[in-house]
């Protein structure tokens, strides 16, 4: 019943809207973090391996420049 009285009123469906958009986002910063439970560690893991990679070039190219 309350939902259909928010619809019926003027700014209802802005405020169901935002709350779908409040929930999705929050979703998404979930899926996100690296926890078992709501496996969005992948995303994490791929970026910090790219990163430390990345750090590892930089320093073996000054190393192989001063040599």
């Amino acid at each position: 019943n309350y939902l259909y009285q928010m619809l019926e009123s003027e700014h209802g469906w802005k405020l169901i809207l935002w709350f779908a958009v409040v929930l999705n986002v929050n979703l998404a910063v979930l899926n996100i973090l690296p926890l078992p439970i709501v496996d969005g560690g992948h995303v994490v893991t791929l970026l910090l391996t790219w990163l430390i990679e990345k750090i590892i070039r930089r320093k073996e190219k000054k190393s192989l420049r001063h040599s």
